[in-house]
C-alpha cells in the first residue's frame, strides 16, 4: 500500500515537474516573444551551467532544481529556526513485519532537526511588500526583503558588510532573527540527508544566502547599487515558477491542455 501511494504521488507531481522544467533555465527561451534587443535571460553560460548539473542531478533534487521552494519568514513561529528533539519511539514497540527501509525512516525521524517556517507557492501572489521570504532553487538561497518592511525589522535580520567596497547587505549573526535564518539555511541545505547522506553529495554546490532587498534602501537606510539590485530582483521573479510567462501558462491551464490532449489520444484508439 505504501509503495502504491508513493507511485500515485509521483504521477500526480509529474505534470508539475514537466511544466516547471519547461520554465527552467534549461529549456526556457532566452528572449520574450517578439523581442530581439533585450538582454537574453538566461544567458548561454547560465543555461550551460544548469544543463551540466541537470544531467547529473540526484532524484532527491530533481523537483527542487526546476520548482523552487518558498518559505515565509516574515513572522516566524516560536520554534521556527530552533532545534527540535523528537520524542523517541517506545522501546516496547514491535518491529515484527517492518522492512529495513521502514525501520531506517523511523530511526531517522527521531533525530534532532531545525524546524522550518511555513512554505508558500512560488508565485508573485504569495509575496507581500511588507514580507520577508527565503527562496530555495537548489543552487542559491535568496532572502527577499520587501520594500515596505520597517527599518527596525530589517535591522533585526540584516547588517551591511563593511569589508565590501559596495553596500552589501548580509544576514546578521548577532541577532536572534539572523541566527534563526542561518539555522534554517543549514537545515534546508541538508533537507534530504536522511540516513546520514551528506548534503554535499546531493546538491551541486553549497547554496549561499543572497540577500535581495526590494526598493533602494538597505537595513539601516543605506543605498544599494541600483543595477545589481535590479538584476537580483529580476532573477528572483523568474524563479517564481507557479506564475505564467511569455511562453508558458499557469499550472491549472497546463493541466487542462494536457487533459484535452489525453482525451484526443484516447479517442483515436
Amino acid at each position: 500500500l505504501l509503495k502504491l501511494n508513493k507511485e500515485k504521488f509521483i504521477l500526480i507531481m509529474l505534470p508539475l515537474f514537466c511544466l516547471s522544467l519547461r520554465k527552467s533555465l534549461i529549456f526556457r527561451p532566452s528572449l520574450p516573444k517578439g523581442s530581439w534587443s533585450t538582454r537574453p535571460s538566461p544567458t548561454a553560460d547560465e543555461r550551460a551551467y544548469h544543463v551540466h548539473h541537470g544531467a547529473a542531478v540526484s532524484p532527491a533534487l530533481a523537483m527542487l532544481s526546476v520548482h523552487s521552494n518558498l518559505y515565509v519568514v516574515t513572522k516566524l513561529r516560536k520554534r521556527d529556526g530552533e532545534w527540535i528533539i523528537p520524542t523517541p519511539l517506545p522501546s516496547s514497540s514491535s518491529t515484527i513485519g517492518t522492512t529495513a527501509d521502514e525501520t531506517s525512516v523511523a530511526s531517522a525521524s527521531c533525530r534532532p532537526y531545525i524546524q522550518l517556517p511555513k512554505s508558500a507557492h512560488p508565485s508573485i501572489t504569495s509575496i507581500d511588500d511588507d514580507g520577508i521570504y527565503l527562496l530555495d532553487d537548489g543552487f542559491v538561497l535568496y532572502l527577499y526583503v520587501g520594500k515596505a518592511v520597517p527599518v527596525d525589522v530589517r535591522k533585526d535580520f540584516l547588517v551591511f558588510d563593511h569589508n565590501c567596497s559596495r553596500q552589501t547587505p548580509v544576514v546578521s549573526s548577532k541577532t536572534d532573527s539572523g541566527r534563526k535564518i542561518m539555522n534554517i539555511a543549514w537545515q534546508i541545505r541538508s533537507f534530504c540527508s536522511v540516513g546520514g547522506v551528506g548534503a554535499s553529495l546531493l546538491r551541486p554546490t553549497t547554496a549561499p544566502i543572497v540577500v535581495v532587498v526590494a526598493g533602494d534602501a538597505g537595513s539601516d537606510g543605506h543605498q544599494i547599487e541600483g543595477l545589481e539590485h535590479k538584476f537580483l530582483e529580476d532573477k528572483l521573479v523568474t524563479l517564481l515558477v507557479d506564475d505564467s510567462t511569455d511562453h508558458e501558462t499557469f499550472y491549472s491551464d497546463f493541466l487542462c491542455q494536457l487533459h484535452r490532449l489525453l482525451q484526443r489520444a484516447s479517442a483515436k484508439h
